[in-house]
């Protein structure tokens, strides 16, 4: 597979992200937010299944979003 074809298919793959995140009539902002979030959480539940453990929740560093945690 060529660099080419793998940068069209990330592409793709995010401005369907995009679209779904829209399509629930959210900001521009939080598609981002959400898509980021929800890449994290794939990363983190990728490497939990690697080393053979169970990922609980991560927060993202740098995404600031409501958490259920945050109310108290």
């Amino acid at each position: 597979m060529t660099a080419a074809t793998d940068t069209v298919r990330r592409l793709a793959r995010h401005r369907a992200e995009m679209q779904r995140a829209l399509a629930d009539n959210c900001s521009l902002d939080e598609a981002r937010d959400r898509i980021a979030r929800d890449r994290w959480q794939a990363a983190t539940d990728s490497l939990a299944r690697r080393c053979g453990t169970v990922a609980a929740p991560v927060r993202h560093p740098n995404i600031r979003l409501p958490y259920k945690d945050d109310d108290a």
